[in-house]
């Protein structure tokens, strides 16, 4: 962040934010007791508890570790609005997952802002999706105004284990498949400003 003092600019450094779609993303389960709620945000860490909670038995997606938390996403089955927040560790225990299979990353994936689509291609092995992303759709104000910006990708490709590379023109989307979790990231070319397939989906 630049801000401007006394004539000067001063660079000012921002804290990164935490992340929960990355490498070192595992499926993680919660533990038997009593209710969890989600502390803070991935913006500014742990703090504020929640109203939002998980219970025994939920299955997220964990991420980044502070201290005793760790950066969490749940999303309910069929997909939907994500919630992510911070969880102590100790109240979560990571899923062993089978191994991944072309028949697993078949269905209709939704997230938040964006839907893939991933289907049997016609040679054998290979796979092709589809997907379409929005942004500003959750906001009535935008969508009063008509500014809802648009992403689309179609491709055809060969997973490797539990991920899978698209390409189309200038959009590049990778997924991984993490038990009933899909996760994503994209270059950054998939459509108009702020349109983006990376996040988290369920079927």
């Amino acid at each position: 962040m630049i801000a401007r003092l006394a004539g000067l600019f001063v660079l000012l450094a921002v804290p990164a934010q935490a992340q929960v779609v990355g490498d070192d993303a595992e499926l993680v389960q919660v533990r038997p007791g009593p209710k969890r709620h989600f502390n803070g945000d991935q913006y500014d860490g742990p703090g504020k508890v929640r109203a939002a909670y998980v219970v025994a038995g939920d299955r997220l997606v964990a991420g980044e570790v502070r201290g005793k938390y760790r950066l969490v996403t749940f999303v309910p089955a069929g997909g939907g609005r994500h919630t992510t927040g911070w969880i102590e560790s100790a109240a979560l225990t990571r899923v062993s997952l089978p191994r991944a299979t072309p028949a697993s990353w078949i269905g209709d994936w939704t997230g938040w802002y964006a839907d893939i689509a991933i289907a049997r291609g016609a040679r054998r092995g290979v796979l092709k999706a589809s997907g379409e992303a929005t942004y500003g759709m959750h906001d009535k104000d935008r969508v009063a105004r008509g500014a809802i910006n648009f992403g689309s990708f179609d491709g055809e490709a060969q997973p490797s284990g539990d991920r899978i590379l698209f390409s189309d023109e200038l959009c590049t989307v990778s997924l991984r498949l993490l038990g009933t979790y899909l996760l994503a990231t994209d270059n950054g070319n998939c459509g108009g400003l702020n349109v983006s397939f990376s996040g988290v989906y369920r079927r």
